[in-house]
């Protein structure tokens, strides 16, 4: 599985992926092939691959998987034949595999609930997807993409990369809700883009890490995104009000970053950070070379590098967030990127290459060319 993740955090705009070790290879071209798969994969205990088709999948009941296990799970959309084999070769284009919740259900729910003795741990990794209309119902949590792991005694991992979470609503967190008893999470080169919690707060994100292991210096960690046209209803903080657009909730002593990323028509707030158990006062929330414009909660908050005023994106109203050459945001990303974790797929959301010029650009895209123009096909 090492060789796969190395293939796919390498790989170019159409790449040819080698067969991984000791894992369980599926190609689905269909939203029943892709039920199938992630109940194949829930019952297995090796590391399982599910490589998704290029594609629209009409969601007609929500997709789940509850593993008790341990291993990997990986879904990974962009695929085409290639190299011979189904499923042998990749796009890189978040928007070129949808699944579609079609305005009326939530689209995935992953759950990793072993044993309370359990000592084995879990990686979730999904890359180049996007999840659209998605709607919770009730008190339902992440209506794109709803992650849980409860698994205590090990350190477990969540990497989201290079995904789209557009025009999602649900009671808390509308985009994306991750639960992690024990662990660490990652969002990396992803659109967030009008998603929406109507009777609560954070329409983009919520994300939740009790604790980590000693050698991880950030539990949470949020680089190269961007989130956009947040609306939700607000919830009460003590002194402040919850906003619209991302969460985080750190265990005693946990540490988050926001890096590179950009916060753009959020209502109420763009960030809120806070303690979620009894708060010692050593949690921090890091912010730098980052656009955002309020950012509360009761978590100490070190800023560095902060960027202000208007990003000037090619055209937000029409949901283009790609950066015009005079953006303040071209060529401000940090590099290496903090954190004691492996380097991350550099390439954007809609798969091209970052670090052109010795820079990364602030966002979920990297500006190409002198006049940028929007990818046919993206646009979905």
């Amino acid at each position: 599985m090492r060789r796969l993740l190395h293939a796919l955090l390498t790989g170019g705009t159409v790449a040819l992926i080698a067969q991984p070790a000791l894992a369980a290879q599926l190609c689905v071209g269909t939203t029943a092939e892709l039920r199938a798969a992630l109940q194949t994969a829930q019952a297995s205990a090796a590391d399982d691959e599910i490589r998704m088709r290029v594609g629209t999948y009409a969601i007609d009941s929500t997709l789940f998987y509850v593993n008790q296990v341990g291993g990997w799970l990986v879904v990974v959309g962009g695929y085409q034949d290639g190299g011979g084999l189904p499923c042998g070769a990749r796009v890189l284009n978040a928007g070129a595999t949808v699944l579609d919740g079609l305005g009326v259900r939530n689209i995935m729910v992953l759950s990793y609930q072993p044993p309370a003795a359990s000592t084995t741990g879990v990686r979730i990794y999904i890359d180049n997807l996007t999840f659209r209309n998605g709607v919770g119902t009730g008190l339902k949590r992440g209506s794109g993409l709803n992650i849980s792991v409860t698994g205590a005694n090990a350190n477990n991992e969540v990497w989201l990369e290079n995904l789209v979470f557009r025009n999602n609503s649900g009671y808390f967190a509308g985009g994306l809700d991750v639960y992690a008893v024990n662990g660490l999470v990652r969002v990396v080169n992803s659109l967030f883009d009008g998603n929406q919690a109507p009777d609560t707060a954070f329409g983009h994100l919520a994300i939740n890490v009790l604790a980590t292991a000693p050698a991880v210096d950030r539990a949470i960690v949020v680089v190269n995104s961007t989130f956009a046209n947040g609306t939700c209803a607000g919830s009460a903080g003590t002194g402040y009000t919850r906003g619209c657009g991302i969460y985080f909730g750190l265990g005693t002593g946990l540490s988050g970053e926001i890096a590179n990323s950009v916060f753009w028509n959020n209502a109420i707030a763009d960030v809120t950070i806070e303690s979620n158990v009894a708060n010692n006062g050593s949690e921090r929330g890091f912010l730098r070379d980052t656009l955002a414009a309020t950012v509360n909660g009761n978590v100490t908050r070190v800023v560095s590098s902060a960027i202000s005023g208007d990003p000037q994106f090619v055209d937000a109203a029409a949901g283009n967030f790609q950066l015009l050459e005079s953006s303040p945001l071209v060529n401000r990303g940090v590099l290496p990127i903090p954190g004691s974790y492996p380097q991350f797929n550099f390439h954007d959301v809609a798969g091209a290459v970052r670090n052109r010029f010795g820079a990364i650009d602030v966002g979920a895209f990297e500006l190409q060319t002198l006049d940028p123009v929007f990818r046919n096909g993206f646009e979905d």
